[in-house]
């Protein structure tokens, strides 16, 4: 809702990756929902080819979003030093993406290769799931890469937060640019409090984003890692659902206008 009615045409027309990646996010988390629903509404999810595919279903739009999340967090760090570094040349932004490719989507991999999708012969109930190994190894790996990422994030900060740079007009956040502009260009509020603010709601944002993560993983792997598909779906869907939430919230910034340069395109 508040997000589409600040897309004004201009708007689309001058989006950035940071940006799109938001917007991802949303279409994505919207498409698992979906999908979630069709298979235990709309198909007998106790039928094995349903089965299998609910839990596919469950781990490919899973680690789609918390992929959407980090790189948004990666993106996030790099908008404060785009003005001296394009990606390619920036070292940090490329240690963090290849931390995340290599640490997280061996994870992936591994749950795509051994998830669990069972139709019991007893109750004739589908239970679904990922290996012990593999719940605790996403469990961890969320957790440490979030950190990471806010952790860098409030770093790269810090010499802003001590100068206290302020410029002409106000903003609730920090403007993406794009590659024309100059340092000055980066536009912080003129309330002197703003980036301990953001460092606050940063590290907020981080621990109510990987709450549901913890309590859905370790509730799976208290079950031997599975668990009835329903039950699953649910809590994954839950587990998105929040995180996109609060995401929203980490980037909306107050209603309040305010004039920013021509190459101006986005808050972070």
């Amino acid at each position: 809702g508040s997000r589409i009615r600040h897309l004004s045409s201009a708007s689309f027309r001058r989006i950035t990756f940071i940006n799109s990646l938001v917007l991802a996010l949303y279409f994505m988390s919207a498409a698992f929902v979906f999908s979630a629903a069709l298979l235990q509404t709309g198909l007998n999810i106790d039928d094995v080819g349903a089965c299998n595919a609910a839990v596919y279903c469950c781990v490919v739009f899973y680690f789609i979003s918390k992929g959407f999340i980090q790189l948004f967090l990666i993106e996030r760090a790099h908008a404060i030093r785009a003005h001296k570094f394009f990606r390619r040349h920036d070292k940090i932004y490329i240690a963090l993406l290849a931390a995340i490719l290599v640490g997280f989507g061996s994870i992936m991999v591994a749950a795509m290769i051994w998830p669990i999708a069972e139709v019991s012969g007893i109750d004739g109930i589908c239970r679904i799931g990922l290996p012990v190994a593999i719940s605790g190894s996403i469990i961890a790996a969320d957790m440490v890469i979030n950190a990471a990422l806010t952790g860098v994030f409030i770093w790269l900060l810090r010499p802003l937060a001590r100068n206290r740079t302020v410029s002409a007009g106000s903003s609730s956040g920090i403007m993406v640019h794009r590659r024309s502009y100059r340092p000055r260009d980066v536009i912080i509020s003129r309330n002197a409090n703003w980036i301990d603010k953001l460092i606050l709601k940063s590290t907020i944002g981080t621990v109510l984003v990987i709450l549901p993560t913890i309590a859905n993983l370790g509730f799976l792997a208290h079950q031997g890692g599975r668990e009835r598909a329903w039950i699953c779906l649910t809590f994954c869907t839950v587990d998105v659902t929040w995180a996109v939430l609060i995401l929203h919230w980490l980037t909306v910034g107050s209603p309040e206008p305010a004039p920013v340069s021509r190459n101006a395109v986005g808050v972070v």
